[in-house]
């Protein structure tokens, strides 16, 4: 297969190329010369070098891939621990099932709902500024490879670390293995992935905004609802408070 490409470089015009062999037959300025007259010159690394700076990233993309992994990592967990709680023990400090809570019952608040991903789009954006000021001191940019990588590590590891029952070096070794595949998958299927990334990440981050303001809103309105339902008391009503500690340990009061 034959390609036909048109632009200057050092004084040289590109006038075919071939992709087997990334040798280019080039043409000079000068009219005293013809193009079956000239030499073949390999420039393949020049190609490289442009096909290269193409494909490099600035922050943008590191954000769209940092809420879009985040946001999936965050439902990841939550779907876990939801799997833990179901499958847990109520006997504390007992082991729980196969997939059960190591340290007895698990308790989970209506926040972690809009806690977990928005705290997983954090951290991964976090690492994302620190991988691009680490491009800007190398002055150069990042691969989607790049990106994903170190991103997709740090969400597995956030993922199986909930998981009590794995050694920290098996958690450390999954997670470098998950992180691995991905950035092979987004190293051959850059194009694909990028566009899926562009779409649906601005989707995802609305979707976890209104997740945060409803959950809010909604326990609010909850609370407003209850406190108008209380019996009105009149004023010669002694006020009591009753307090109640449960499993709190005696070296924590005074």
């Amino acid at each position: 297969m034959r390609l036909k490409l048109a632009f200057p470089y050092h004084g040289l015009t590109i006038v075919a190329a071939s992709e087997d062999t990334q040798v280019f037959r080039t043409m000079s300025r000068s009219k005293n010369h013809s193009l079956g007259n000239q030499p073949g010159v390999d420039i393949g690394s020049a190609a490289k070098a442009e096909v290269s700076a193409r494909d490099r990233y600035g922050v943008r993309v590191v954000i769209l891939c940092a809420v879009w992994i985040g946001t999936i990592a965050g439902a990841a967990e939550l779907l876990f621990l939801q799997i833990l709680k179901t499958t847990s023990t109520a006997v504390p400090g007992a082991a729980g099932p196969s997939l059960g809570w190591q340290s007895g019952h698990l308790w989970l608040s209506r926040h972690i709902v809009w806690m977990t991903p928005t705290l997983e789009v954090v951290q991964l954006v976090a690492v994302g500024l620190i991988l691009v000021l680490i491009a800007r001191i190398k002055r150069t940019g990042l691969t989607l490879s790049q990106i994903v990588t170190p991103m997709t590590f740090v969400a597995a590891m956030s993922l199986l670390l909930v998981y009590q029952r794995l050694l920290e070096i098996a958690v450390f070794v999954l997670a470098a293995g998950i992180a691995f595949q991905a950035g092979r998958v987004a190293k051959s299927r850059a194009t694909a992935l990028l566009v899926i990334v562009r779409r649906s990440a601005p989707m995802m981050a609305i979707a976890l905004l209104m997740l945060t303001v409803g959950t809010g809103a909604t326990f609010f309105v909850k609370e407003r609802i209850s406190i108008a339902r209380l019996p009105t008391l009149s004023e010669q009503n002694p006020n009591i408070l009753l307090l109640i500690l449960d499993t709190v340990r005696a070296s924590n009061t005074s």
